[in-house]
């Protein structure tokens, strides 16, 4: 079955390959996230709200984009998400650049969309055959998230089709 969740980075000096776990801890997460954001929290709940809202957030953050931010100094901005499973149901932008302690405010929030520019592909098939125009767009840093039992090979794959210019960004 889907046992990891593959994510690579993908830069003009470098390749940076990320297999996390997915556990119950990260689909709860996942589906609390969900959650937290498609119910407005109560008036009298908003500081409760808005605490579990920084938690989830900081946790999905953490497992999904920080190892990039950290690995990949020269980022030109840009990130392309692939989702799959149940990541498909997160807004990324709606995650955080970096570490939200308590007591800030939603718009304070480090938002990863303030930071970077996230581009969506439906799916990793059609990311391989997106490739008219590709020199028309610039290269982005690359952060693809997909929950597979797929090959480290078919990563390799996709990753030198990438870097080689034969896949186009959406």
């Amino acid at each position: 079955g889907e046992e990891y969740l593959y994510a690579w980075s993908i830069t003009k000096g470098q390749t940076e390959f990320l297999r996390v776990e997915k556990d119950s801890i990260l689909t709860k997460a996942i589906n609390d996230f969900q959650q937290a954001l498609s119910k407005p929290p109560n008036g009298n709940k908003m500081d409760q709200a808005t605490e579990e809202y920084i938690q989830l957030a900081n946790y999905l953050s953490e497992k999904l984009i920080w190892p990039f931010i950290e690995k990949s100094p020269e980022s030109t901005g840009k990130i392309l998400i692939v989702p799959d499973g149940p990541l498909q149901g997160i807004p990324f932008g709606a995650l955080f650049s970096e570490s939200v302690n308590k007591g800030k405010q939603f718009r304070n929030f480090p938002y990863l969309i303030k930071k970077f520019e996230l581009r969506y592909s439906f799916s990793m098939n059609a990311l391989l055959y997106q490739n008219k125009a590709f020199n028309k767009v610039s290269r982005p840093s690359v952060g693809v998230f997909s929950f597979s039992d797929g090959s480290v090979e078919e990563l390799n794959t996709i990753t030198e089709l990438i870097r080689a210019g034969k896949v186009l960004p959406p």
